[in-house]
């Protein structure tokens, strides 16, 4: 089965696995900021999936780039407990 999306932001284990791979990367590289990308992400599966669409209507939202938008939040907050910045810009 051919999944298009690696990352499934109404799933908590993908969050507990990027909370994992942050602490090694700020153990590695020590500097304030993290560049994440993401803007370019294909959100077609997202909008498949019945649990991000689930998500989306629990959370009011009504296009996947509000669920982008919630996912890159949810990094943002992992990035910070670890005392780094996400570099949005590269």
């Amino acid at each position: 089965m051919l999944i298009d999306n690696t990352l499934n932001p109404s799933d908590e284990k993908v969050y507990e696995f990027l909370d994992k791979v942050f602490t090694e990367m700020a153990t590695l590289f020590p500097c304030p900021y993290i560049h994440v990308g993401g803007d370019e992400c294909y959100k077609g599966f997202w909008t498949k999936d019945s649990a991000c669409v689930a998500l989306m209507r629990k959370m009011n939202m009504s296009k996947p780039e509000e669920l982008q938008a919630y996912f890159m939040k949810r990094v943002e907050t992992i990035l910070k407990s670890k005392g780094q910045k996400v570099d949005w810009m590269g």
